[in-house]
């Protein structure tokens, strides 16, 4: 897994509300004090319920979404020809 800008697998907002979300699972929670103390269980069973989900040709991406975001269609995809096909 490539670690970049926008790869984190959890948000957790404090202000102006409590919110702990996983970003591959869709998991959240509203006791974001609950998950600070190291009650995760709830994020755990969900990962394991994610990664089962995946099987063995999925692959894991952190952050800025799940494995649920669509991929980027190649052109041949999108109806289009590559540059400098006629």
């Amino acid at each position: 897994m490539k670690i970049e800008w926008g790869s984190q697998i959890r948000s957790y907002v404090l202000h102006p509300y409590n919110m702990v979300k996983d970003h591959r699972t869709e998991q959240q929670t509203g006791n974001a004090q609950a998950v600070l103390d190291g009650k995760l269980d709830e994020f755990m069973t969900a990962y394991l319920k994610w990664k089962a989900t995946l099987g063995g040709g999925g692959r894991e991406t952190g952050g800025g979404g799940s494995d649920k975001r669509p991929r980027p269609a190649d052109k041949q995809s999108r109806g289009g020809q590559a540059t400098g096909d006629k």
